[in-house]
């Protein structure tokens, strides 16, 4: 049996919190992508691949029958394809988030253009 498992720590939320702070939470935690296929039997062995989002390191853990016996070319060649899907899957959620702040930033409801502290439009202070 063969499977592929692309994994991101999970980040939960904190209710109360502002959006685009919450946002800045998840984004920091979120650094490395390992995308394993592990394939069991007998012997259970992986390929694993570890992408460092932020530097773009990339490290790859290969049992060495995967190296040496070609009938497991095929399996590397899944586990590369399974890679290739992560890296476009976070570019896609890049660019997802990006559009999200970037409403978020728009959305006066949601982004108040007041300093903490501050007197707001409404609240009977001029600023005069």
């Amino acid at each position: 049996m063969t499977e592929s498992n692309p994994s991101i720590a999970k980040v939960t939320p904190s209710k109360g919190k502002p959006l685009l702070e919450n946002l800045r939470d998840c984004l920091e935690n979120l650094t490395t992508l390992t995308i394993t296929t592990t394939v069991t039997g007998s012997e259970e062995r992986e390929l694993r691949t570890d992408i460092q989002l932020l530097m773009g390191d990339i490290s790859n853990r290969i049992h060495s029958s995967y190296l040496t016996d070609e009938n497991q070319k095929g399996l590397v060649e899944f586990h590369e394809s399974q890679v290739a899907k992560g890296q476009q899957i976070i570019k896609d959620n890049v660019d997802a988030i990006r559009s999200i702040l970037e409403l978020v930033k728009s959305d006066d409801r949601l982004n108040p253009a007041q300093d903490p502290g501050q007197g707001g439009a409404d609240d009977g202070v001029s600023g005069t």
